[in-house]
């Protein structure tokens, strides 16, 4: 796969990202009023992505069959997925309960920790797959947007919602390091949905202890609440699928300083479409980490 078709797969899933991102914080807020377990929207989540599933399966049946069969006749594989939806799932509860509680701008800076352990992890484990350029690259990219994202007037802002924040990132780190190690046995598709059968099965158990926490919401963000899901999920479906796609094509790596393009676009995209002149700091961070995705 050629630098540009990489870019643009990248360019796709990191707007998808950030189009999650702000939905899921709508539904996150929606879910906080309703006095839901924490658990409750990624339960719901996962029950969407399963509705979306035959939908995908009339493009990739033969892939779907073969990869869920292979699951079922192999305990080691079992377990892996079983476990990735676990680290998932960890990931999600606290991410659902920092969101619901903190403001985005405040959290911001913490999404990045799971791409700077992704490309250290990435680069120990996958080490024939990675250059030292795209190691240094990437480590300086995550660096510059991680402490970019700071409000440097406020201070340095670390509560308990960022810690836990933090805390959800690192397990987002552990289920895509884990997830990289399968990309060349399964369709990335197929290891979504698989991923997600196991986390709705293990959320469904746990509900089943915690009847109490299953609380539909009121009439009047029912309908909020559900589209809000339903797009949210439908962004993180091709979001983890083109990234899972990356992994196989270019490496782990690589395919998370590729990601970083988002940053330059958005500017100027803001810049095209609403005049939204960008701030120095902000061309300045786009034109460090633009140069360490080319370098």
């Amino acid at each position: 796969m050629n630098a540009l078709v990489s870019l643009g797969y990248a360019l796709v899933s990191s707007l998808l990202d950030v189009l999650d991102t702000v939905v899921y914080k709508r539904a996150a807020d929606i879910s906080s009023k309703t006095k839901q377990d924490v658990n409750f929207l990624y339960f719901f989540g996962y029950l969407i992505v399963l509705a979306l599933t035959p939908i995908f399966f009339l493009f990739f049946p033969t892939e779907f069959v073969r990869d869920f069969l292979s699951v079922g006749a192999s305990w080691k594989f079992f377990l892996i997925f079983a476990f990735i939806a676990a680290a998932t799932i960890i990931c999600g509860g606290f991410l659902t309960y920092a969101y619901s509680h903190e403001k985005i701008s405040v959290l911001t800076p913490y999404t990045q920790i799971s791409e700077i352990l992704c490309v250290l992890s990435g680069f120990v484990l996958f080490r024939s797959e990675t250059s030292m350029n795209a190691f240094v690259g990437a480590i300086v990219a995550s660096l510059v947007i991680f402490f970019s994202n700071f409000d440097w007037k406020k201070g340095f802002r670390f509560n308990k919602y960022c810690l836990l924040l933090a805390v959800s990132e690192t397990f987002r780190a552990i289920a895509a390091v884990t997830s990289a190690f399968l990309v060349g046995l399964y369709h990335p598709f197929s290891i979504v949905f698989i991923q997600n059968s196991f986390g709705f099965v293990i959320l469904g158990a746990y509900f089943l202890f915690r009847p109490r926490g299953f609380r539909i919401p009121a009439k009047r963000h029912r309908f909020p609440f559900v589209w809000t899901n339903v797009v949210s999920n439908f962004c993180w479906i091709f979001v983890t699928a083109i990234n899972l796609f990356l992994y196989r094509e270019i490496g782990l790596v690589l395919a998370i300083l590729v990601s970083m393009i988002t940053l330059a676009v958005t500017l100027a995209a803001s810049y095209l479409v609403y005049g939204d002149k960008p701030d120095k700091k902000d061309i300045i961070v786009a034109i460090l980490v633009m140069f360490c995705i080319v370098a």
